[in-house]
């Protein structure tokens, strides 16, 4: 069996390397981007739910005050 010559064995050795380190760097990535996928829904069911209760608050407030306004 007859192996490659050294310096073809640094360059492989060299692009595993960088591979690796993308590699883990993509993984670091993911795990933070999905903490912040998980934060982002909890903020945005909240706004949301915040949204519902000034539509609601906003459409009473309109209809009595706006059957007052009519027939007042």
């Amino acid at each position: 069996m007859l192996l490659p010559p050294r310096r073809e064995m640094s360059r492989d050795l060299v692009h595993a390397a960088r591979e690796l380190y993308a590699a883990s760097a993509a993984d670091a990535r993911a795990s933070g981007i999905a903490a912040l996928l998980r934060s982002w829904r909890a903020l945005h069911r909240f706004f949301a739910l915040l949204m519902l209760a000034a539509v609601l608050l906003h459409a009473g407030v309109a209809w009595y005050y706006g059957y007052r306004w009519i027939f007042g």
